[in-house]
């Protein structure tokens, strides 16, 4: 008797180390790695960020196994790889769409119900007919994720700052309202660089690199968590060198300095200047000096980069304009009427509410010198919600000045 007792003693015991085994025996990563990528159509009128995520599947296919939805429901957002890991756990999650500060929406061809889901920055939730998959509970195996929508990293509580409190490495969102088809090229640059053993903060500053249309939003990325973070297959921590900001460069930086004395360095006129500054994280910063004549701002653009607080680069996309195109430009301008800006205001709105699921809530314009053709526009920007949410879109019109 006391043989059998002693057995099931050591029997029950050996059962309670499996069931320890179980739980603590894997490694960081118990799945497979997966990358998942997520847009759609939105239907006719609306937006279309398809390619979006079938370009950034591929780009993400470079470095572990990649997959993607167009036609995303409320089943696949919620549901599982093959090796059961969730798909909102993915180690790199991309998702471009309508969105704001607290949700990234869906909705195949406006066709609801099962259609109508996406994400929301704290828990799982029911608004506005859609199925939201929250990201408490669900970060903690994200290498990477991206919410590719307006107004993600706006504020300091949103969908950007709570992946990364939740638990992934690093995530990235944008600060401003972004143009869907210019936001396309900035998205595949980015994902491009990302992919080819370059840190997230390297790929947001290539992206930001280029020069875009004025109002677009594009480069107003932020990133959270590690941003030196190198996506890849491994549980071992890679990431490229960063130097920790000291408290002699954060107490002796001054941006509005730093660009007054560039602007010396570049030998550009600061009445003909305009300084855009874009912080991506604390200490790294994009700073635009696009020259204007007059109003009309132009596509001749230095970019500069501040990384840990100290220049890094500078790139030039400038050139000279000669006094006859100024002339010319500032001609288109000047003769362009109050009457025919609010006619063009007016335009762009009644285009925008033109589409049922769109709402006009908000405008800006600015004019633009485009040098490739010549021509002078006013660029009128304008922000809408989406199908009755507070997720946001931008539409950008063009019209020429003769």
């Amino acid at each position: 008797m006391k043989k059998k007792m002693r057995l099931r003693g050591i029997c029950a015991a050996l059962s309670l180390v499996l069931i320890i085994i179980m739980f603590i025996a894997p490694t960081a990563h118990a799945w497979g790695y997966h990358a998942f990528s997520v847009g759609t159509d939105y239907g006719s009128g609306n937006i279309d960020t398809s390619s979006d995520a079938t370009t950034a599947s591929t780009y993400y296919s470079r470095i572990m196994p990649s997959s993607y939805s167009i036609i995303p429901t409320v089943s696949i957002m919620t549901g599982s790889f093959s090796d059961g890991l969730p798909r909102i756990k993915s180690d790199i999650l991309f998702l471009s769409g309508h969105g704001n500060f607290n949700n990234v929406v869906f909705n195949y061809h406006q066709q609801g119900g099962t259609y109508k889901t996406g994400v929301y920055y704290t828990n799982s939730c029911t608004a506005d007919g859609y199925t939201l998959i929250g990201l408490n509970g669900n970060m903690l195996n994200t290498q990477l994720i991206v919410f590719a929508a307006c107004k993600t990293a706006s504020g300091t509580d949103n969908l950007a700052s709570n992946a990364h409190n939740y638990g992934a490495i690093a995530s990235v969102g944008w600060t401003a309202s972004v143009v869907s088809t210019t936001h396309s090229t900035w998205l595949n640059r980015f994902n491009d660089y990302v992919t080819s053993s370059h840190s997230v903060q390297a790929a947001v500053n290539y992206a930001n690199s280029f020069t875009y249309l004025p109002l677009s939003g594009v480069k107003t990325a932020k990133i959270y968590g590690t941003n030196g973070w190198i996506p890849h297959i491994s549980d071992e921590g890679l990431s490229s060198p960063i130097i920790p900001e000291t408290d002699e460069n954060y107490r002796n930086f001054d941006i509005m300095k730093i660009s007054d004395d560039l602007m010396v360095r570049l030998g550009l006129d600061p009445f003909s200047t305009d300084i855009r500054v874009y912080e991506s994280y604390p200490g790294y910063y994009t700073i635009d000096f696009v020259r204007m004549v007059g109003v009309v701002e132009t596509d001749s653009i230095y970019t500069v980069f501040i990384e840990n607080y100290d220049l890094s680069e500078i790139i030039d996309h400038s050139y000279l304009i000669d006094p006859e195109t100024e002339q010319k430009i500032l001609k288109a301008v000047n003769a362009h009427t109050n009457h025919q800006h609010l006619d063009n205001m007016q335009s762009a709105l009644e285009t925008v509410d033109a589409c049922d699921d769109k709402k006009g809530i908000a405008q800006e314009f600015c004019y633009y010198y485009n040098r490739e053709n010549g021509m002078v526009y006013e660029v009128v920007a304008t922000d809408y919600y989406y199908d009755g949410t507070t997720a946001l879109g931008r539409e950008l019109q063009l019209f020429i000045i003769e």
